[in-house]
């Protein structure tokens, strides 16, 4: 008997154990492969938040490994569950420095507004820092200023580094969210693991 059946279900983190890069862990496909043979349940959980769900989906359908975008859970999908659970009827401004592809996933969804940085850190309720590559000193700045006028800091991450292609650790996003919690003195809350918040949606 095989001692995977013993569990009920599994949580699976992406970089560093399925993948890196480019390039699948050994043998962590037929894990994947084996668990799903034997119908037990199992989620992947990132806090990477450069891909949406459909996008991490189709990157492990692409190695071989069976997956559907709802098996993908990110910090956003714990950041946005909490938003549509909140009692309050004001859609909350968000300024959002992430990637381009997450922030036009984050548009299109009606519990939240993403604003202009530049133009609305003054009524921004939210900022929320998430896997952005392209952050420089201007964001820091609005950023820092959006949250002294009293906006809430959530970031997907508190790793300063995470594992790459390059053979060597490469700057994450914690990295960034502790730049503004320097700047500010606030503590970002966080949405990603290892916080109670994305396993209890897992």
């Amino acid at each position: 008997m095989s001692i995977l059946k013993n569990y009920n279900g599994f949580i699976l983190d992406l970089d560093g154990v399925i993948y890196l890069g480019n390039q699948l862990v050994p043998h962590s496909k037929k894990c994947v492969e084996r668990i799903n043979r034997l119908g037990i349940k199992y989620v992947f959980v990132t806090n990477d938040c450069r891909l949406s769900a459909l996008q991490y989906s189709q990157k492990l359908r692409n190695f071989g490994i069976p997956c559907t975008k709802e098996q993908i859970i990110t910090p956003l999908s714990v950041l946005l569950r909490q938003l549509t659970n909140k009692s309050s009827r004001k859609t909350p401004g968000v300024l959002a420095f992430t990637s381009k592809k997450v922030r036009r996933g984050l548009k299109s969804n009606k519990n939240i507004k993403i604003l202009d940085p530049e133009k609305d850190y003054k009524s921004a309720q939210i900022v929320l820092v998430a896997g952005s590559q392209d952050f420089n000193y201007m964001d820091l700045m609005y950023a820092c200023l959006a949250i002294q006028n009293g906006a809430t800091f959530y970031t997907t991450s508190k790793d300063y580094t995470f594992p790459s292609n390059y053979g060597y650790l490469i700057p994450g996003t914690g990295a960034i969210v502790a730049a503004i919690e320097k700047a500010t003195g606030a503590n970002a809350i966080n949405l990603g693991k290892p916080s109670k918040a994305i396993f209890d949606i897992a």
